[in-house]
């Protein structure tokens, strides 16, 4: 069977048993939730937006709101101080739903705890349209997970070439500094924070920001530098240290 993205929860959670577990979804963009192992999780939660107050797909839903807007769903979480090891983010794929998801889950998310990314690495340019299509969407994810690990130099994540593409970042013990200079600009300073050893490939995303299509295809011609990528075969071991990404190993 290919590894797919609940065998990646599966996977990390063997990393840290008893973790607290988050999935932030849609109800046409999580679909698995039911199939999640649970033996090394202690807490299980699901937060669902775009959500009818009558939907229900036989799992629980610890948290739900009925449109794009989950401010109600973020209130509930403070209130309750929660916090999690590892968070599944199977966003409404446009850009910007994308864009918050990953940092509201990563403010949620524990020093060291892993952040699991759905759909970031798609194959055709029909795949990544901002609108919903039904079979394999990706949208705009992978636009705005590019964008969040290129804001924070020196964090650790892969993509595993796998289920539509599966982003594995690692939040660190320590808090990385956020680029305060827009990701359009190019300047020397953008520059000198981009990710490495691929700096160059970053420094030419980065000037492609605002533009999907151009966006897109800088992604195609440099996809194994700009996601870390990383076969499913090969994750478990990058997962131990042992692996490098795919276009590391190049070098």
């Amino acid at each position: 069977m290919p590894l797919g993205k609940m065998d990646i929860v599966a996977l990390l959670a063997q990393q840290k048993p008893g973790a607290r577990y988050l999935e932030l979804c849609t109800p046409t963009t999580g679909n698995d939730f039911n199939s999640l192992e649970r033996r090394n999780l202690s807490v299980v939660h699901r937060m669902m937006y775009r959500c009818h107050p009558d939907y229900s797909d036989g799992g629980k839903i610890d948290f739900r709101t009925k449109g794009l807007d989950i401010k109600p769903c973020i209130d509930q979480f403070r209130g309750g101080g929660h916090r999690y090891d590892i968070i599944l983010v199977d966003s409404w794929h446009g850009y910007h739903t994308s864009a918050r998801d990953l940092r509201v889950a990563y403010g949620l998310l524990k020093p060291g705890g892993f952040m699991v990314v759905h759909d970031c690495f798609p194959v055709t340019l029909e795949q990544t349209t901002p609108m919903f299509i039904r079979g394999a969407w990706c949208g705009q994810t992978y636009r705005a997970y590019l964008n969040f690990v290129c804001a924070r130099p020196g964090l650790t994540y892969c993509t595993v070439d796998t289920d539509f593409g599966c982003g594995v970042i690692r939040k660190p013990a320590h808090r990385l500094s956020v680029q305060s200079t827009p990701l359009s600009s190019a300047d020397s300073n953008l520059k000198a924070g981009l990710p490495s050893p691929h700096a160059d490939c970053w420094a030419q995303w980065a000037a492609l920001q605002g533009r999907s299509g151009g966006a897109f295809r800088l992604f195609m011609k440099y996809k194994p530098e700009l996601s870390n990528l990383v076969t499913a075969a090969d994750f478990p071991r990058w997962l131990s240290g042992q692996v490098a990404p795919l276009a590391d190993k190049k070098r």
